[in-house]
């Protein structure tokens, strides 16, 4: 067997670990933690995952073995303690997930375009026309799947992160006073902001009003982010300075229901 089918052969084992993370809610959350920190050790990872060292490090061992981790020698040799990185196969798969994202973005959008919104039988065209441009529906509701518990792992993150800081605030409030927090300690940018709410939809055109919406206040993120990087890039902010923010837009139906015109 050559060597490039021997790789083939790799690559796929492991990009059926990656597919399969979905289903293990502490490895999916180790490789979300890695993927947005970088590098981290094991203290760091258990804090942020919210579990016992003693948890973390039994599926640490089972990401190396998988190959979607490895030590980050370089890391481990200067600081304490073994620290671990996303492996070259994993960063992969990563970028072609978030290309099939944008792709995806980008095609609804381009095809909206073309639709007149006023007329409910194109509008519910072009959202069959939409699912059923998709290669394979089952890998497409998996796909789904793997991106919302993305978000879970990365808000639960943010929570276990948040708590562990507010403690530690709470410590020093204990033991030396609010007076003396408010005359030493700055907080960096941080916050957490939730919105949740549900209205009912009854046509097609409602739906993709909402949609519209939903992009708009992406676009005015993407904006944002463009203009406070221009801005950091001016002042020569250093990126150990920055705080970094989630943000997710999430649109979903409650049910998903269908009608068969015609049973023959």
């Amino acid at each position: 067997m050559n060597k490039d089918v021997k790789n083939s052969e790799k690559y796929e084992k492991i990009k059926k670990n990656f597919s399969e993370l979905v289903y293990d809610e502490v490895k999916f959350a180790i490789v979300t933690a890695i993927q947005y920190y970088s590098s981290l050790n094991l203290k760091k990872l258990s804090e942020l995952i919210g579990r016992p060292e003693t948890t973390t490090i039994r599926y640490v061992k089972k990401l190396l073995e998988d190959e979607l981790i490895i030590i980050d020698i370089e890391k481990t040799a200067t600081d304490w303690g073994k620290f671990y990185c996303l492996s070259d196969y994993a960063n992969d798969l990563i970028v072609k997930r978030n290309l099939e994202i944008d792709n995806r973005v980008d095609w609804v959008q381009k095809e909206a375009s073309k639709i007149n919104f006023t007329n409910e039988e194109e509008v519910r065209d072009f959202f069959m026309r939409a699912i059923l441009s998709k290669e394979n529906l089952v890998y497409d509701a998996l796909s789904a799947r793997n991106n919302l518990s993305l978000s879970h792992n990365i808000q639960k993150m943010i929570a276990n992160e948040f708590s562990t800081r507010i403690e530690k605030i709470n410590d020093i409030i204990e033991k030396k006073g609010k007076e003396y927090l408010l005359n030493n300690v700055t907080i960096k940018p941080s916050d957490i902001e939730v919105y949740n709410m549900t209205l009912r939809v009854h046509s097609m055109q409602q739906l993709l009003k909402l949609i519209e919406v939903q992009f708009k206040s992406v676009q005015e993120i993407e904006r944002l982010k463009l203009e406070f990087e221009e801005e950091a890039k001016k002042d020569n902010i250093p990126e150990d300075d920055q705080q970094l923010f989630f943000f997710n837009s999430f649109l979903g139906s409650m049910e998903f229901s269908y009608i068969i015109k015609n049973k023959d």
